[in-house]
């Protein structure tokens, strides 16, 4: 008799559960944008960073502000939305040891060779193509935009014109740009979802170093004609592009952390209306030089904090 009634039990909570998963609505997140249309976005990140050198603990604290004007120009055969994206400023701010550095396109100081820099970005226009899901599909127009600013011949050592090109290169050319805005706009599902419901996905970051992140993303709520999305990640560096040169040196990076924060959409348009995101990650870089002595071999302690948001304006 007992195992007949915990059986109809077990019966009944199945039973429930599926009903439950029937009963709750499905939605489908992704862009629904009118051609002419432009949203004004700000990108805030704060900075924390220490590093541990011989001892010696350097903080570093570091601030970059943009604003991004992107518009719906059209649509290319596959239905995909071409936007026409166009810096409005970017200014960039460091404490490092009690000195302060600050340069962008808001500065006007004629001894600034990085203002200069900054400030040959404002008003430029490039293309990015995404799908409904956020996908971003080409990128085109960032490398003009490098080939006019160092026709501007702000440098004259050629040494350090390859080296402002690799630098610039790794965080706004092309490949940098799709990666990075991958992480922006790469939250949606590729199938629709009921409050509650969690979904996967994985990006790569690229700067001086790659990281990959696992995101997990959940759809929290749909109040106040937004959608809200919780994110989780795991971070890791990606092993195959973990090495840089500095000065001679070969640096690879081991780091690890993880992020945290929402995102908010607007329920008519899938655009971001507002998103918050903080990371921590830590690790170390190990160095190698074979002059140096004691075999040239040791090791940077590293811990990065960060808070990004992201904003409608």
């Amino acid at each position: 008799m007992k195992n007949k009634l915990l059986k109809i039990s077990l019966f009944g909570l199945i039973l429930i559960t599926l009903l439950n998963s029937c009963t709750k609505p499905k939605i489908a997140l992704k862009l629904n944008l009118e051609q002419g249309k432009s949203y004004l976005m700000g990108y805030q990140t704060d900075m924390k960073m220490n590093q541990k050198i011989m001892g010696m603990s350097i903080d570093v604290k570091m601030k970059i502000d943009m604003d991004l004007l992107f518009k719906t120009i059209g649509y290319d055969k596959d239905s995909n939305y071409i936007m026409e994206t166009t810096y409005q400023s970017m200014n960039y701010k460091m404490n490092a040891q009690g000195q302060d550095i600050e340069f962008g396109t808001d500065k006007t100081s004629k001894d600034s060779i990085m203002s200069k820099v900054f400030s040959s970005f404002k008003g430029k226009t490039f293309t990015i193509t995404f799908s409904k899901y956020g996908k971003i599909i080409d990128v085109q127009g960032i490398d003009s935009i490098m080939t006019s600013f160092f026709n501007d011949n702000y440098f004259t050592d050629s040494t350090k014109i390859n080296e402002i090109k690799e630098l610039f290169g790794k965080n706004f050319g092309e490949e940098s740009i799709k990666n990075n805005f991958s992480s922006f706009f790469g939250y949606f599902p590729e199938k629709e979802v009921s409050i509650g419901e969690k979904w996967n996905n994985n990006t790569s970051i690229k700067t001086m170093f790659a990281l990959n992140i696992d995101n997990q993303y959940q759809l929290i709520d749909n109040k106040n004609e937004l959608y809200n999305i919780g994110i989780q990640s795991n971070i890791k560096t990606d092993s195959k592009n973990s090495t840089m040169e500095v000065q001679g040196m070969q640096m690879k990076f081991n780091m690890k952390g993880t992020q945290t924060g929402f995102i908010k959409l607007d329920q008519k348009t899938g655009w971001i209306k507002e998103s918050e995101i903080k990371q921590k990650i830590v690790g170390d870089a190990s160095m190698s030089k074979s002059e140096i002595p004691g075999g040239g071999n040791f090791s940077i302690p590293y811990t990065i904090e960060s808070t990004t948001k992201i904003f409608l304006k």
